[in-house]
């Protein structure tokens, strides 16, 4: 494949760092986390659960606002980080992606995994700023409805607003920036579309052409096969480095939100079990 790097005795590997960024996934293993997913835990257990494997939960009695707001922002944070981790793994889909005998004979082809997979990220991406102002929402306590969960609603709140966390989301917003386009055009208009694509498509096309004929398979037809697979080698190596680079960047901007929201979080869980005078 042309984007990897040929090692031989003259190339010397790079040297690899002291000190790992951070992904996408450690964001389950920060102390914010941690403490946010432990405390929504630990209601959900003090009000007795009856279907803890159901969607909607049956408590044995309604909790107060102290442990709603617990839940709230666990629930918040939770599929936050659910989503992180997808948009981590997605590059792995897409490197590993096989086409079995099934799928072969349902008329699955790899590209076919790969578009679905490249949709997926463009998509998943957007959903990711739309669930961090729901976040903000719930560490915040501003109970705005789903509807109104917009920037200008969230962000403009005077008690978001005189911090620094806007500039956390903007800075996340301003990131996402660079996939919203394709993202609005697979969401609302078509399937996703590139020369690269597009090529992929046409051999297709060109060798199950080849293929519907009765006479053996020539030096033609194993030519195109080469050439389509030689794309899509190219295209997946690309993808993946580029999904890879910029999940880092995602991961380096979600750490900083989470680092500032934490004390705001504290804050208002402080300010609540006060007012209802708990211990």
């Amino acid at each position: 494949m042309g984007c990897l790097p040929t090692v031989g005795k003259e190339t010397a590997l790079p040297k690899k760092s002291k000190t790992p960024s951070l992904t996408l996934r450690d964001l389950s293993t920060t102390s914010f986390s941690a403490d946010v997913l432990t405390n929504a835990f630990n209601v959900g257990e003090e009000l007795g659960d009856a279907t803890p494997f159901r969607i909607e939960a049956s408590y044995s009695r309604d909790p107060d606002e102290h442990e709603f707001y617990l839940l709230r922002v666990g629930h918040a944070l939770a599929q936050v980080l659910a989503l992180c981790d997808q948009l981590e793994d997605i590059p792995a889909y897409i490197k590993h992606a096989r086409v079995t005998k099934a799928l072969r004979s349902a008329g699955i082809h790899r590209h076919d995994l790969l578009v679905y997979h490249l949709e997926n990220y463009f998509v998943r991406c957007q959903s990711l700023y739309d669930r961090t102002l729901t976040l903000v929402d719930a560490v915040f306590h501003l109970q705005n409805a789903p509807t109104q969960m917009k920037d200008f609603v969230v962000l403009g709140n005077l008690k978001v607003d005189r911090t620094d966390v806007p500039k956390r989301v903007k800075a996340l917003g301003k990131l996402l920036q660079r996939y919203r386009t394709v993202r609005n055009e697979v969401a609302h208009q078509r399937t996703l579309q590139t020369d690269e694509i597009r090529r992929l498509e046409m051999y297709g096309i060109l060798i199950a052409a080849r293929e519907q004929k009765s006479d053996p398979p020539d030096s033609r037809h194993t030519t195109l096969q080469e050439i389509r697979h030689e794309e899509e080698a190219w295209i997946i190596c690309s993808k993946v480095k580029e999904f890879d680079a910029f999940n880092r960047n995602l991961s380096d901007a979600m750490h900083g939100l989470l680092d500032e929201i934490a004390p705001h979080y504290t804050t208002q869980e402080r300010r609540l079990r006060h007012v209802l005078e708990k211990p």
